[in-house]
This record gives structure tokens, C-alpha cells and sequence, in this order.
């Protein structure tokens, strides 16, 4: 079985449910195409990257960024139409969509827009889908922790639990290898998408390449007063902007025919050192553009002492309403998370507490060597 997975940090990483599907023993290959920090408006950028032909699966996993985003930017319908879009790169290949729904402190207690999204697309086109907050209260209970507890931080889960369920949602999938599902694409009127790589253009601009354990990409660098002047098709929208929050410190702005706006995106992510890249692809409010495009820089509202500085690898483009191939199977059984039993919830709470109990002895054992070497 051989997997993609486009996601974000719940998808990157050690100890999560990518290693737990890695150590099921189910899953020949696993190519992660995934950026921490980013929504389903990095879908374009990957879609010219993806080979689908090489994959029986492709899972998603972007509701715990995108429940936070479409409280000020992004809107349901631009992510119904990146992921019809995207997907549409299935067609004439084996590859099934799997939409993964991983939970956070804010999805906790209630049903919230972008889980409520990504079920009901699941069930409108025939995608099977795995909603991890269907066993968290179990899991909890049967752990004798808090939900809350279940959880190293407000956006991810712990390791052990997302490892226990990647595992069997490994299981899950080897098992609906030989069965046939039928994908039908159907023409529609949709939007268009696009990725616009600054590296493949001449802009002028002084260039750097990054790299980390995820990802190379080459990006272009603006300082002080300079601009990028881009060439773009009239009518189109700016959805998305790909930089390096690690090393940029500025106020982004965009400038086309009469329009202007501006972009500041923090410096929450600026690091010291700016070796190791911070690569996103940030959501906008969309920008309509006139035929020529001139990105520049301001000082930022924050970030101390250091001159201005943005690296920016690309922009998201929406283009005008075009032919678009949707998706819908003959797939009934797409909920997979009734496949794991109350018996698989009880097996990951014993080993999530063996798991603990290794590291309270582990801790104590440290803290009395500790006071050994003091003394």
C-alpha cells in the first residue's frame, strides 16, 4: 500500500499517526508532501508536485488550521473548490481520497465549521473520511486522563494517541485495498487554481535556496525599498502567499492597477537563526489583480531592531470560472472510524499508561541521579 499525505504539522514528525501507520506493517511507501503552519490554499503548489498514479491513497489533514482560519480568512466555499480542484488530479488513476479529521482543545465539546465541512464533503462526493474526536472520551476514560489530557499541546495530540490511531487506520485501509470503488468525474463549472513559483520566473531578485528534513525550495529576497514586479493574468485573485516566516520581518505589500493592501503576518516564527526555514503557504484575503503585480516591503508593526526582509517562494492564484472534473463514488462505507472497536480504544489506553508509567520512572530515576551528582 502506498500513501500520500498533504497535511500540516499533525502530519510531520516523529511519534505521530504518520509513524503509527509506518510501524503497522500495512504500508509499503509513504511520501509526505505536508507543511506545518498552512491550509488546504497550499493544495495548487502540491498538485503540480504529486504524482497520483503512484498512490492508492491521498489523505488530508487540515481542519485544525483551517477551524482557525475561516474565523477571519478563509470561507467554506474557496475550500470546497481547492479541494474539487485538487482531487480532480485523481481521475484516471487508483488513487482514493481519504479525508482525516484530527482534533484540537478548539473542536473539543461541539461541532465547529470545518469539521461540520469536511464530513459533509465526505458524504456528498463518497470519500472516506476518519474523524478522530469519535473515540477521544473513550480513549480519555479508558486512560483515567482528561481529554484534554490526551493532548501535548492546544493543536496536537499526543504522540502515543495519534500513533495508536494511525496504526489502525493503516489496518483499515490495507483492508479496503481490493475492494472496487467506482470514481466517476463529472464536468462542472468551478474555479480554476493555480501556482505561480516565482524560481520558474526572471524577476531580478536576489534568490536563496532553504532547506530542511520536509522540503527545498528557492526563494526570492526583498530588503529595503526593493520590489518584485510579476506579470499576471487581469481578473485573477491572490488567495495565498508562500514565504519563510523564519526570516522574514516586514509588512508585505501588494500593489495592482488602483489596488493596494497590505500583509503582516507576525513575527511569531522570526528566528534567530535564519538557516532553518519556517516554509508556508499563508492565506489572504483574496486580491484581485489588474494585469501587473508589484510586491514590495514596509517595516513591520513588530520585530525589534532588524531591517526589513521577506523571502517569498510563490503565490496561490484563482483564476476565473472554468470546466472543473468532480468527484463522486458508489462507496457506502466511507465513515472509517466505526472500523476500530471499543476493544482497539481499550489496547491504546494500556499502552498509553505503560507508556506514562516508563516516563515517571524515567523522570524519577533522572531526579535522584541528579541529587546523587549534587551531593
Amino acid at each position: 500500500m502506498r500513501i500520500a499525505v498533504v497535511g500540516t504539522s499533525n502530519s510531520i514528525g516523529t511519534g505521530g499517526y504518520v509513524s503509527g501507520m509506518q510501524e503497522s506493517g500495512k504500508v509499503h511507501s509513504i511520501e509526505n508532501f505536508s507543511l506545518g503552519h498552512s491550509t488546504s490554499v497550499v493544495l495548487p503548489m502540491i498538485k503540480k508536485k504529486i504524482d497520483f498514479s503512484s498512490f492508492d491513497f491521498c489523505i488530508f489533514d487540515f481542519v485544525v488550521n483551517e477551524e482557525v482560519q475561516l474565523k477571519n480568512i478563509l470561507e467554506i466555499s474557496l475550500i470546497n473548490d481547492l479541494l474539487v480542484d485538487f482531487i480532480s488530479g485523481m481521475e484516471n488513476t487508483r488513487c482514493i481520497p481519504v479525508i482525516l479529521i484530527m482534533p484540537s482543545h478548539l473542536g473539543l465539546g461541539e461541532m465547529k465549521p470545518a469539521r461540520a465541512f469536511y464530513t459533509d464533503f465526505a458524504r456528498r462526493h463518497g470519500v472516506p473520511f476518519f474523524d478522530f474526536y469519535i473515540h477521544l472520551e473513550n480513549l480519555a476514560h479508558y486512560s483515567k486522563l482528561s481529554v484534554k489530557s490526551l493532548f501535548r499541546d492546544p493543536d496536537h495530540l499526543d504522540r502515543w494517541a495519534a500513533s495508536a490511531f494511525g496504526f489502525k487506520l493503516a489496518e483499515i485501509l490495507a483492508s479496503r485495498l481490493s475492494k472496487h470503488v467506482e470514481k466517476i468525474f463529472s464536468e462542472k463549472d468551478g474555479m480554476l487554481f493555480d501556482y505561480m513559483d516565482f524560481s520558474s520566473l526572471q524577476l531580478g531578485t536576489p534568490t536563496i535556496t532553504r532547506e530542511s528534513s520536509v522540503l527545498k525550495v528557492e526563494l526570492q529576497i526583498l530588503r529595503g525599498k526593493q520590489t518584485i514586479q510579476v506579470p499576471i493574468q487581469k481578473g485573477s485573485q491572490i488567495i495565498g502567499i508562500a514565504l519563510n516566516l523564519g526570516n522574514t520581518n516586514a509588512l508585505i505589500t501588494l500593489t495592482s492597477g488602483s489596488s493596494r493592501a497590505r500583509y503582516d503576518f507576525g513575527d511569531r516564527y522570526l528566528l534567530a537563526d535564519d538557516e532553518r526555514p519556517v516554509f508556508v503557504v499563508r492565506p489572504i484575503v483574496p486580491f484581485t489583480l489588474d494585469e501587473t503585480l508589484q510586491i514590495g516591503i514596509q517595516p513591520p508593526t513588530k520585530g525589534g531592531d532588524r531591517p526589513p526582509i521577506l523571502e517569498i517562494g510563490g503565490l496561490t492564484i484563482r483564476r476565473s470560472i472554468g470546466k472543473q472534473n468532480e468527484l463522486s463514488t458508489n462507496d457506502k462505507d466511507i465513515d472509517l472510524a466505526l472500523a476500530i472497536s471499543d476493544a482497539d480504544v481499550r489496547f491504546a489506553a494500556m499502552l498509553g499508561n505503560r507508556l506514562s508509567n516508563v516516563r515517571i520512572a524515567l523522570q524519577r530515576e533522572m531526579t535522584e541521579n541528579a541529587k546523587q551528582e549534587s551531593n
